[in-house]
């Protein structure tokens, strides 16, 4: 999947989407990627919203800012559903998320779990120069929920702002590499 062209607006252009049914049944979604590549799309790669997500063998790279605004660019964000109160599980393995902007995977309010990956090469945004953090993990503020974060055996290199960022959730890193992570300029 690559190089999502945005909507008329210059907003989306994200390579996957994945969220709960708001119309029908109310259920949310869940979804397996296994040897998948996601490359050069607008905004984000992935986004879950609320349901679970697992993400195996994969790449997620050089996803692009948002062309409305220059802000984004994140490789996976996983979110709770505000909606449906639906907080998904994300679990990565054995992938690589590269050359992203802003954040490489951003998790907030849920299980995030991270084995044998490679976050690398998170640039800052576009538009304002900030972030470039790898891997980032914290609770979501308009449900109120925090989840936990497991890194096991993981690689967390060339950040340009933060390796790993935790706030307000419980974390256990095992085993992890984290290194050449720049300043914030």
């Amino acid at each position: 999947i690559r190089s999502t062209q945005p909507a008329p607006d210059d907003t989306f252009g994200r390579g996957i989407d994945v969220g709960c049914d708001h119309q029908g049944a109310g259920g949310c979604a869940v979804i397996e990627l296994t040897a998948t590549v996601i490359r050069r799309n607008r905004e984000a790669g992935i986004v879950i919203s609320g349901g679970a997500a697992t993400v195996t063998g994969s790449v997620v790279e050089d996803t692009q800012p948002n062309a409305a605004h220059l802000g984004a660019g994140l490789g996976i964000l996983a979110q709770c559903d505000t909606t449906l109160a639906d907080c998904p599980v994300l679990t990565v393995e054995g992938s690589v998320v590269r050359g992203n902007r802003a954040i490489g995977v951003q998790g907030a309010g849920q299980e995030t779990i991270i084995r044998g990956s490679v976050i690398a090469s998170t640039q800052p945004q576009e538009s304002d120069g900030r972030l470039g953090d790898g891997l980032v993990a914290q609770c979501d503020g308009s449900l109120d929920r925090c989840g936990t974060l497991e890194v096991t055996c993981s690689l967390i290199e060339a950040s340009h702002h933060v390796g790993i960022f935790v706030s307000g959730i419980a974390a256990e890193v095992s085993h992890p590499l984290i290194r050449n992570t720049d300043p914030q300029e």
